[in-house]
């Protein structure tokens, strides 16, 4: 089995492989992949956006992942608030 470990279906979002502070020798801690594959399930819309599913890795690395506001947070609620950042952002360039 390849590294991506099932994870084909869920381009981009296997891309979360990389985040860290979750994953171990380049590998997502069992928790967070289901807390991803469930994210994704819930919201398969976004799987196929590659410019959103970027810019949710980049707000939950540099935002959600690394303010102490969201520390307490499961990874679910991490996910959610990464996915509710970038919406934001798309929103309000879109409405420029």
């Amino acid at each position: 089995m390849d590294r991506q470990d099932n994870l084909d279906h869920l381009r981009p979002g296997a891309s979360y492989v990389h985040l860290p502070g979750v994953h171990k020798e380049n590998e997502m801690s069992g928790d967070f992949r289901a807390a991803l594959k469930d994210f994704f399930r819930k919201r398969p819309d976004l799987i196929s956006n590659h410019q959103m599913v970027e810019l949710m890795k980049y707000c939950y690395i540099h935002y959600v992942n690394f303010d102490p506001q969201y520390r307490d947070l499961t990874i679910a609620e991490k996910l959610e608030e990464a996915g509710k950042m970038a919406a934001d952002f798309f929103g309000a360039m879109y409405k420029r």
